[in-house]
């Protein structure tokens, strides 16, 4: 019975009571009845995820870099579902997940459009940890069919780059 802009102060400040990682804490909110996932899923309230996102990470980098279209509520609520997708494999630490080239792109994106959460949150997902983990193993894979030397790839190419960016 509560008025829905009472239910949408609740969802923010619940999803953003620690903003490091994926908004995970809504969760339970999500689960608790029909009425509120209907108000509170992604599809139908993308307002309240591009909040989170604007809470979360850096939304002003994009916005310089593509425009007023990085702004959008929709194209905002779905950069924050990447992220924190990215963000929740790369903590795992998997240096031979399937998705880790699509997480690498992610990571290099929020390094690259870093004014200061996003760095936090490649923190948080330990990217650090895994991108020195992925040089020292698989930079190295089949390196006798280039002579000695790591293959010239995207994933090679976006480890470096992250790992520099990460170091302090």
């Amino acid at each position: 019975n509560l008025p829905p802009n009472v239910i949408l102060q609740i969802a923010d400040e619940l999803a953003n009571t620690d903003r490091l990682g994926p908004p995970s804490a809504l969760v339970p909110l999500l689960l608790a009845c029909k009425s509120l996932h209907a108000q509170l899923c992604f599809d139908n309230n993308k307002a309240l995820y591009a909040t989170i996102f604007k809470a979360r990470f850096d939304s002003r980098a994009p916005f310089r870099r593509l425009g007023p279209r990085a702004s959008w509520t929709s194209n905002v609520a779905a950069q924050l579902r990447v992220n924190s997708d990215a963000l929740r494999r790369l903590r795992r630490g998997d240096i031979y997940s399937p998705l880790i080239e699509s997480d690498f792109w992610t990571a290099f994106l929020m390094c690259v459009e870093n004014d200061g959460r996003n760095y936090l949150q490649l923190k948080w997902a330990r990217v650090d940890d895994l991108v020195d983990r992925f040089v020292r193993a698989r930079l190295w894979e089949n390196r006798e069919l280039y002579n000695g030397w790591p293959a010239e790839s995207n994933i090679n190419a976006l480890a470096l780059y992250i790992l520099f960016m990460m170091l302090d």
